[in-house]
């Protein structure tokens, strides 16, 4: 029932509602005020620096320092005949004069802080430039001031210069007085850098000047002999110790040159870190060529020996002189020159051992990579001993020779100076022969090459499905014997076109077509073209091999085969 009597009871309700529509649309007008205030201000370049703007209903305030009176004028004005704006109110102030006059410039990685006064007419962007060009982050809170001494922007380009060589690094401005602390880079040369930062512009003096040494980790020095000079590299905790290092390697040079580009780093392992250096120095003077190098703890030696120096003398010495705390990691060293410079590879009982001597590292993997690839089934043992003295193109030489043994089942391969001997047993006559018309046609010119081999009965004649199933077996387990779209066998096709000579001279009385495949796309005729110089290409190595031609055929078809051989093999 209506209660007429209790009407006042909704008129907060509705007074509360009212409120805060006016309130939501007073919001809604100072935030519209604000925006296009701002918009205008922003349009007036240089007249305020650090410039904020705030809406009160409809009257707009604006702060910040003035740069330029005509452009905070010309801003206020347009700000207070704006739509809506009552008035545009001026809480500008203008810019201070300090004393002292002063700024911060803070280095962390690479971001650069700066705090504090920076003078007008474009100082500060020619400050942000000059860090802004060595890759730095800038994060500005300076103000614009008045009182600055004439040298301040020139010292303040100086102090970035050396931050530039510094993380982490501080530099303070007060006035013509600089203060420079921290860490110089890993790459930046300490003394350099100390020397550099001792000479500001005239008028400006160093008020304190704290510059460390970097903190490097892994701890790094090298020593490298080249013809007659001798290289410092790296790090050394001291300038003491670097003129001791200096020294050094002029005493173990005997009249070469010594060229420094040590730098002066914190962080050295612990224990006696200038007494390893001179065991690596003693040891570099046994080399003819070289490297020694301590990463931390760790001496690694590297190079070609003096005339009967070998590698097991030098290593026996570093390991009985280094200082406790210090070890051998790495130890490559080529002895004097070996003669005769001999080599062999010997295949037996499915074990292939190479020993003798090797040029250099590289050489050694190589060898190492072809002996495997070459006898995929064996085993492989390195006795090899890096020596100098090798003939010219020996390591290309021992390359060329190495496929030669992978073909034979049984047999060594050996080499002295430039004289190449192989010996074993070949799977058949034919192969006896290619692999010693091979070898002496692959060999660097200056070796000269003798095959002594024997060979294998191939076997009793097969049955036509002995034999297919041969062939058969042959083409599954072969590689691609041609690149694509080429007619030309490939290195790797040997073992297979071995195989097949095999079967075929097992085979008495049976006639062959050799059937080349192309597929993929391109005109029909041409790819069977190209199918038929594969199969002829195929013919041409089995009669080689000693497989009568007059029992083989070639044809050609455009059209994938079986198997990754490209060819088919058909007995008729």
């Amino acid at each position: 029932m209506p209660q007429p009597g209790k009407w006042w009871i909704g008129l907060p309700i509705l007074a509360g509602i009212i409120y805060l529509a006016g309130d939501s649309l007073t919001r809604r007008i100072e935030i519209d005020l604000s925006n296009r205030a701002a918009q205008l201000l922003a349009e007036e370049k240089g007249a305020l620096d650090g410039a904020e703007v705030v809406a009160n209903g409809r009257d707009i305030a604006i702060s910040g320092v003035v740069l330029s009176a005509p452009g905070r004028d010309k801003a206020l004005l347009a700000i207070g005949q704006m739509d809506g704006a009552r008035a545009a109110l001026d809480q500008t102030r203008p810019v201070e004069t300090v004393h002292p006059f002063a700024l911060k410039i803070e280095r962390a990685g690479l971001r650069v802080t700066l705090e504090g006064d920076i003078p007008l007419g474009g100082e500060r962007d020619r400050l942000r430039k000059e860090l802004s060009v060595q890759g730095l982050e800038i994060i500005d809170h300076s103000r614009y001031a008045e009182g600055a001494p004439a040298v301040f922007p020139e010292l303040a380009g100086f102090a970035a210069r050396r931050l530039a060589e510094m993380d982490p690094g501080v530099a303070t401005l007060s006035d013509d007085a600089l203060s420079l602390t921290g860490d110089a880079l890993p790459e930046i040369d300490l003394e350099k850098l100390i020397a550099a930062a001792k000479s500001p512009p005239e008028g400006a003096r160093i008020e304190k000047l704290e510059i460390y040494p970097p903190r490097v980790s892994p701890y790094g020095w090298s020593a490298a002999r080249k013809g007659e000079m001798i290289a410092l590299e790296g790090f050394v905790p001291s300038g003491e110790a670097r003129t001791h290092v200096i020294e050094k390697a002029g005493a173990i040079a005997a009249g070469a040159g010594v060229s420094d580009a040590m730098r002066i780093g914190a962080g050295a392992p612990s224990g006696d870190f200038l007494g390893a250096v001179d065991v690596a120095l003693t040891e570099l003077g046994k080399l003819a060529s070289g490297k020694v190098a301590l990463s931390d703890a760790g001496l690694s030696v590297e190079g070609a020996g003096r005339t009967n120096v070998l590698a097991a003398t030098i290593e026996e010495d570093v390991k009985a002189t280094l200082p406790r705390g210090f070890s051998l990691t790495k130890i490559e060293i080529v002895g004097g020159a070996a003669s005769p410079y001999l080599f062999a590879a010997t295949l037996k009982d499915g074990t292939l051992t190479l020993t003798g001597y090797i040029p250099d590292a590289a050489a050694r993997d190589e060898i190492r990579a072809l002996a495997r690839k070459g006898a995929p089934g064996a085993a492989v043992t390195d006795e090899l001993k890096l020596a100098g003295g090798a003939p010219r193109n020996f390591a290309q030489a021992v390359a060329a020779a190495l496929p030669g043994l992978a073909r034979l089942s049984s047999g060594a391969l050996t080499f002295s100076d430039n004289g190449v001997a192989l010996k074993g047993e070949a799977p058949f006559e034919g192969a006896a022969a290619d692999i010693g018309r091979r070898l002496a046609s692959a060999l660097p010119q200056g070796f000269a090459s003798a095959a002594q081999l024997t060979a294998r009965n191939p076997g009793p004649p097969l049955d036509a499905a002995e034999r297919r199933k041969a062939i058969d077996d042959a083409l599954a387990n072969a590689t691609p014997l041609f690149d694509e779209a080429d007619a030309s066998l490939q290195d790797s096709a040997t073992p297979t076109l071995d195989a097949l000579a095999a079967i075929l001279l097992r085979s008495p009385g049976a006639t062959f077509e050799i059937v080349g495949h192309v597929g993929g796309p391109g005109i029909e005729e041409i790819n069977r073209g190209l199918a038929k110089q594969r199969a002829q290409a195929v013919i041409d190595r089995l009669t080689a091999l000693g497989v009568d031609p007059s029992v083989l055929a070639p044809s050609g078809v455009a059209g994938e085969a079986q198997g990754r051989a490209a060819i088919e093999v058909i007995a008729k």
